[in-house]
């Protein structure tokens, strides 16, 4: 069976690390299962164990719920949904704060009083208001003001110049609202790791083990590892094909087929990719398609048997395969390893 280890300890050395980077109190990010870690466990680990925590953060309103029903306390902030009649009585109900940035869900929530947070576009061109909103929205603001800004930086991690301008279009943004004295939350985790410490910053995937930025000195512990085993070996000659599309044997080898697949979260996309995976005897490459429930790595010359078992990522005794690397092998990122992760494998948490 497949085993995914998620260490709650390493998550906290991360969290704490991350925290003491700003005399403010953070936002833990754990929409998406909390990035694949599982949000119930990572909130009420987090939760139980720290006083700088600002709230939690989801994208959808059934994260939140899901949250608020396994009995977590802190206040938890919805990111991007719009706001209806329908949402506003889960988000009455649950006691939950919206991030608003469309006027109308804006006109809606000052409606009945609700507190909010207010989105601005300083550049992404995703989710916010821009500076030609303000007109529009000035007065309506000035009724009931937000308890939080916010705006998202869309390349934190190696472009320090843009983020300057992101900061600068925000700055101006809100000179255009008039309003004064509401806390403001700029920065991801790449942005903190930069520096950019002055504002309630929210923790995403460098939390989870992650750094993106240029500032490789900055380390964090790996919090997610993927396990499996082999299930059967074989002998190929150089000529013959291995796989989904019939990848060429270019010399006889020796072949292990293990029991992962795209299903497991192993992503398709490392087919053929020259990514690795570690046996007890060191480096394994693999080769051929990646399939929904199998994976082919080449064992030659190492003494494997049926049912030893493979690191596909994360860390264990065998040692580290960063999922950095395998996401670049990949062409895809590590928010993408973390996320599709499945029910099929067994879950252990380490704390």
């Amino acid at each position: 069976m497949n085993k995914l280890k998620i260490n709650l300890n390493n998550l906290l050395y991360n969290y704490n690390k991350l925290s003491s980077m700003t005399s403010q109190k953070v936002i833990v990010v754990v929409k998406a299962n909390a990035y694949g870690h599982g949000a119930v466990k990572v909130a009420k680990y987090i939760e139980e164990r720290t006083d700088s925590l600002y709230a939690f953060a989801v994208a959808k309103i059934s994260e939140a719920i899901e949250l608020k029903n396994n009995n977590i306390k802190k206040d938890i902030i919805i990111l991007s949904e719009t706001i209806n009649k329908k949402n506003i009585k889960k988000i009455l109900k649950y006691k939950l704060i919206p991030v608003v940035f469309d006027k109308k869900s804006l006109v809606k929530v000052i409606k009945i009083k609700l507190p909010y947070i207010l989105k601005i576009d300083s550049g992404m061109n995703r989710l916010g208001f821009k500076k030609y909103d303000m007109h529009n929205i000035k007065d309506i603001v000035n009724k009931q003001k937000p308890i939080l800004l916010m705006t998202h930086f869309s390349v934190a991690e190696d472009n320090y110049k843009f983020t300057k301008i992101q900061i600068e279009n925000f700055n101006k943004i809100i000179q255009e609202l008039n309003i004064h004295d509401i806390p403001i939350s700029l920065s991801n985790s790449s942005a903190l790791i930069n520096g950019i410490n002055n504002n309630i910053p929210r923790l995403g995937i460098s939390m989870y083990g992650i750094n993106h930025t240029l500032n490789q000195n900055i380390k964090f512990k790996t919090t997610m590892s993927l396990i499996s085993e082999i299930i059967t070996i074989k002998k190929v000659k150089r000529g013959e094909y291995i796989s989904y599309g019939n990848t060429i044997v270019k010399k006889d080898t020796c072949i292990a087929v293990v029991a992962v697949g795209y299903a497991d979260g192993y992503t398709r996309s490392l087919s053929n990719s020259k990514a690795f995976a570690l046996s007890k005897y060191g480096k394994i490459k693999q080769i051929g398609t990646v399939c929904m429930d199998m994976v082919v790595f080449d064992i030659l010359n190492m003494n494997l048997k049926i049912g030893d078992k493979i690191l596909l990522f994360g860390e264990n005794k065998f040692g580290n395969v960063p999922i950095e690397i395998l996401s670049k092998k990949a062409d895809t990122i590590s928010y993408e390893f973390f996320t599709n992760r499945t029910t099929r494998a067994k879950v252990r948490y380490i704390q």
